[in-house]
């Protein structure tokens, strides 16, 4: 009978665990609900069974062979969770019965709460910003005016203009504005602003503005003529020469200068002990010869003084000199004031060439001229150019010689 009723059981057996394995596993497996239930509890909420629980079988007792007591005691163990209703069962071989949860029964565990989010925590507003224009940039402030830019010491003026020596003793000759302004005396500083012209030489762009007196300025240039007996020389650049009295400079010095040498030097305003002038030698009367001699006009002594006088290099083939000019066309000979200024009454002769076709020279002008010595010292004229005026100097058909455009 038994063996009839065992060949109708399922074809599946389950072999019951011990006890307290069973126990383990049930805790572990209600552990993995809860986790699955509050993992899908916000979406599904309190869900239902499935489906009924059907009791499984009872096995083979691993120790005596038999089955039935020890699964209806393995299946009384699992209770169902709280709140489960128990229905009997009947076990099939004959054996007790088996409390089993109802299949109605909830047997989840009560996540009331769980699926409603938190509310969250209102957004703290951000205030607008008022309509209107944005606030006005600072403005930048606009980088001072530099000034001038040039400031040098005057060292000589005529009606054409004023020659001045730069921070660096460098020589230049500026022209006036038009109208003419007042001519800057020797030893004042101004500064100014400057273009070139034409001819070499400069014009003033701008108001003059004083910057008070010197005592000193520096001075380079080149020496274009040399007064052996009284030390007197003349420095030029172009567009103006300056006298200057240089003795005891050049008795101290190391490289005494010589005419188409470049100097680097110091000047005084102040002038020499002996800066009168020589008086003129009357000749005697002879009353046998009525007839006066003729006697020599000595050399003016300029105002400037030479302090410190150092030439550098070997002398310059091409010198410039500047001043007033006498043109004789017959005899192609060139007198030239030996300064710009008149100071000096001395003057010096240039023969011109015959490609030179010296034209409209107005004698008693100023010119500047640029000539080359020979081994005796003469001079060849090479470029002269009208230096009287601004309107003269700015003109190119009165820029000759090399100087010519």
């Amino acid at each position: 009978m038994i063996d009839r009723i065992r060949k109708w059981r399922l074809p599946v057996r389950y072999k019951v665990p011990p006890r307290n394995d069973l126990i383990a596993f049930a805790l572990m497996a209600l552990a993995f609900g809860l986790m699955v239930g509050l993992a899908i509890a916000p979406g599904w909420g309190n869900a239902g069974s499935t489906g009924p629980v059907i009791a499984l079988p009872g096995g083979e007792s691993a120790e005596t062979g038999t089955t039935g007591d020890t699964a209806t005691e393995v299946a009384a163990e699992l209770q169902p969770p709280a709140g489960g209703e128990v229905t009997k069962v009947a076990n099939t071989d004959g054996g007790s019965t088996t409390s089993l949860a109802d299949s109605t029964t909830n047997t989840t565990t009560d996540l009331t709460g769980l699926d409603d989010p938190e509310p969250e925590a209102p957004a703290e507003e951000t205030p607008e910003e008022p309509y209107g224009n944005p606030p006005a940039e600072e403005p930048v402030p606009e980088s001072p005016d530099p000034g001038p830019a040039l400031t040098a010491t005057v060292v000589g003026s005529d009606d054409a203009g004023y020659a001045v020596a730069d921070s660096a003793g460098n020589l230049l000759f500026i022209h006036y504005p038009n109208p003419v302004a007042t001519e800057p005396k020797a030893g004042k500083r101004i500064a100014t602003d400057i273009d070139p012209v034409d001819n070499g030489t400069f014009a003033q762009n701008g108001p003059l503005e004083s910057k008070g007196s010197a005592s000193t300025s520096k001075l380079n240039g080149m020496v274009t003529f040399i007064d052996e007996d009284s030390g007197v020389i003349t420095v030029s650049s172009r567009g103006v020469s300056l006298a200057v009295a240089s003795s005891a400079a050049i008795e101290k010095s190391a490289s005494p200068p010589e005419p188409g040498s470049w100097i680097n030097g110091t000047i005084s305003f102040t002038p020499p002990k002996s800066s009168a002038s020589a008086e003129v030698k009357e000749a005697p009367e002879d009353p046998s010869d009525p007839a006066e001699e003729e006697v020599e006009d000595p050399l003016t002594i300029p105002r400037l003084t030479m302090k410190s006088i150092v030439s550098t290099g070997d002398p310059l083939e091409e010198i410039e000199l500047n001043g007033p000019v006498t043109w004789d066309m017959a005899n192609r000979i060139l007198t030239i004031g030996a300064d710009s200024f008149g100071a000096l009454n001395r003057e010096i002769e240039i023969r011109v060439p015959k490609k030179l076709p010296l034209k409209g020279i107005e004698d008693g002008l100023g010119y500047a001229a640029s000539a080359t010595p020979d081994a005796s010292g003469n001079l060849t004229l090479t470029g002269l150019s009208a230096n009287f005026s601004l309107k003269a100097a700015a003109d190119p058909e009165q820029a000759f010689g090399t100087h010519s455009r």
